[in-house]
């Protein structure tokens, strides 16, 4: 999918439709929901589970291949985060994996993490969907709720996460700029463009619901920011692609943060004064990503200086400098 290709916006909305036929394909995600569920309750008879999906395949922006994010909430939320490994939490590990070795005959077990937020990989065999199940993070599940507001907002956020998503495959930067790193971008970018307002304006007057940190946001019409939804068209798409790529192409990484919650450039030394007072710097490293809800946490932290200057060199070729005519 070339930008500069006459081919573009055929192949653009080819994926984008692919894109939503897996978002909504609502027998699918209750099938696996419904399985995950039977699958897990006999292990605790008597606590109540939910079962919430997320990922890039309910936000609209996943692929066949693309994996199916799934948290359970096991038991009452307390709405404090957590991000402990107590003995309770080796113990509900343990019995998610336990539960899932008794039922070969729907899941297969690929890996077991444990780690600041526990993750069990399994194969979902009646759709050979690969699923990683989670039950201590409910932030990534609750960002996909904000993400997908700010795709409602802008819908040509989501074409050109979705765009960016193949180039990134073309140009072996798949690696460490993955689905998640490519929606951060999009929506700073978008801000510092005057198109999207910050996260923090989206949070007036909330209190933390899942203390110190919050999740919840106000559905604030674009309107209220004196902002107007983009047209999403072959053309603006191309050139709002184009403005992507010069912005990044020289964004100074080892000095400002990209800053969704803000919304504009930030000075890496002077983010601590602009954040809650319950946030604490994360390791300095060449890439500082924000979290759009837990704010101390870095996206960006496995990018290398060398993964970086090639992303960049790759925006460096399809800047507007190097725009050429569709053949």
């Amino acid at each position: 999918m070339s930008l500069n290709s006459e081919t573009f916006w055929q192949s653009l909305l080819e994926h984008v439709s692919m894109a939503d036929i897996i978002k909504e394909n609502e027998e699918l995600n209750n099938h696996i929901k419904n399985d995950v569920k039977k699958t897990l309750q006999w292990k605790f008879p008597n606590t109540p589970l939910q079962v919430r999906l997320f990922g890039s395949r309910i936000m609209g922006v996943g692929r066949s291949e693309s994996d199916l994010d799934i948290f359970v909430v096991i038991g009452n939320s307390s709405g404090v985060y957590n991000d402990k490994l107590t003995p309770n939490v080796h113990f509900n590990l343990r019995t998610i994996v336990s539960a899932i070795l008794d039922n070969k005959t729907k899941w297969e077990l690929t890996a077991v993490l444990d780690r600041t937020f526990p993750l069990v990989t399994v194969l979902h065999k009646g759709t050979n969907i690969k699923c990683d199940i989670n039950f201590l993070n409910r932030m990534s599940c609750d960002q996909n709720q904000l993400v997908n507001y700010i795709f409602k907002l802008q819908p040509i956020a989501r074409y050109m996460v979705i765009f960016l998503r193949a180039w990134s495959q073309k140009h072996s930067l798949s690696r460490c700029f993955r689905s998640h790193i490519f929606i951060l971008l999009v929506i700073f970018f978008l801000q510092v463009q005057g198109h999207l307002p910050a996260i923090k304006d989206l949070q007036t007057d909330l209190v933390p619901n899942v203390a110190p940190w919050t999740s919840n946001f106000h559905e604030f019409p674009l309107s209220k920011f004196g902002m107007k939804e983009i047209g999403v068209n072959e053309n603006k798409t191309r050139q709002i692609l184009h403005e992507f790529f010069k912005l990044y192409s020289t964004f100074p990484f080892h000095e400002l943060v990209v800053c969704p919650y803000l919304g504009k450039r930030i000075f890496r030394r002077k983010l601590k004064d602009l954040m809650p007072p319950c946030f604490k710097y994360p390791l300095k490293s060449p890439v500082f990503i924000q979290d759009l809800i837990l704010l101390d946490h870095n996206k960006g932290r496995t990018i290398k200086p060398h993964n970086l200057w090639h992303f960049q060199d790759q925006c460096r070729n399809m800047g507007y400098w190097n725009m050429k005519k569709p053949q």
